[in-house]
């Protein structure tokens, strides 16, 4: 069964202004923030100041981040424990926080 992902529209008044350091390594356009809209929460989570993470909650939303933040493997420890702080998230939910195979499977 196929997960439905959420889709936002977007108005040009709207559009965030992240800081340069999230993507440091590539250049975002507005098509990206949907389309890659994972790879931006966990972007903007991880490197993100306050002032990009307040765009970000006001962008795409609580529900979405919560979405994309517990599905992402490359949260770090204080990531996770900062969205299990305002957004309620047990930090056993995290998929970073489940240990990985270390063993490969074929």
């Amino acid at each position: 069964m196929q997960e439905k992902t959420e889709t936002i529209e977007i108005d040009a008044h709207d559009l965030p202004h992240f800081s340069k350091v999230p993507f440091w390594d590539c250049e975002i356009k507005v098509p990206d923030l949907v389309r890659m809209q994972d790879f931006v929460i966990e972007r903007i989570l991880v490197y993100g100041n306050e002032e990009d993470i307040r765009q970000l909650f006001a962008f795409y939303g609580t529900k979405i981040i919560k979405k994309a933040a517990i599905k992402s493997v490359n949260l770090n420890r204080r990531t996770a424990c900062y969205l299990n702080a305002i957004l309620g998230i047990p930090l056993r939910k995290f998929k970073c926080f489940k240990p990985a195979q270390l063993t490969k499977t074929y």
